[in-house]
């Protein structure tokens, strides 16, 4: 499976590189069961919510600037293979590329990642609208040394509602900004996006159980409302 890439040139364009299949070898899907339970564990996958042909891979840019920011209305969203309902979350890393001067094969340009480059400059905005929750940035222990991904280079989201078997989300990113700090130094860069998702298995009508799957999984305190829907998120 080909490693698929959104990739943002600051003065010239979004290219979304779509490989064959519709899900993303960047992806690292994985269940968790809640604490107690005794089901089987979630089994997502991520999809790629694109419309556009392979061969019509490009979206002007030219009109943003340092401040500016570019709707995504082509965006991951996560789709429930397995046959548990589940809460899910999607780790997003971005980081900046510079162009190789290559093609995959597809004819899309190819990146190498840049390390010296702040990835904190590219902000990600979550569907709301489209249930899309975001939280705080993460990192592993040990600074990222073992993910290869600092805090800088990634946002958490989570998907407000349990997603049921053979459901798919709403797409996750709204938009893509760009701090007003961004010098020429990030001029005809790429960012390149990789997602990963989570899941917790969702029980009906056991909120205390659901929580302390989501503690337990992931490290966060949710509210959840009546019917199990998060409502808000904390450390």
């Amino acid at each position: 499976m080909k490693k698929r890439y959104i990739l943002m040139a600051v003065t010239a364009a979004l290219v979304f590189a779509v490989a064959a299949g519709g899900t993303l070898a960047a992806q690292q899907a994985q269940g968790t069961t809640a604490v107690g339970a005794s089901l089987e564990a979630p089994r997502l996958s991520i999809l790629w919510n694109s419309f556009r042909p392979m061969s019509d891979g490009a979206v002007d840019l030219s009109d943003v600037s340092p401040g500016g920011y570019r709707s995504l209305d082509e965006t991951y969203s996560v789709y429930n293979q397995g046959n548990v309902p589940a809460y899910v979350r999607v780790t997003v890393t971005k980081y900046w590329g510079e162009p190789t001067g290559e093609v995959d094969e597809y004819g899309f340009p190819l990146y190498e990642k840049r390390t010296d480059l702040d990835s904190s400059l590219v902000t990600l905005n979550p569907a709301e609208n489209d249930g899309w929750m975001s939280a705080r940035k993460v990192d592993d222990a040990f600074g990222g040394f073992f993910s290869g991904r600092t805090k800088s280079e990634t946002q958490v989201f989570y998907f407000s509602a349990p997603l049921q078997p053979g459901e798919q989300t709403g797409h996750l990113l709204e938009s893509l900004e760009l701090a007003t700090n961004a010098n020429n130094d990030y001029a005809n860069k790429g960012i390149i996006l990789e997602a990963e998702a989570e899941g917790v298995q969702f029980v009906k009508g056991d909120n205390e159980l659901n929580k302390a799957g989501i503690l337990s999984a992931w490290g966060v305190n949710v509210e959840l409302d009546e019917n199990g829907n998060i409502v808000s998120i904390s450390d």
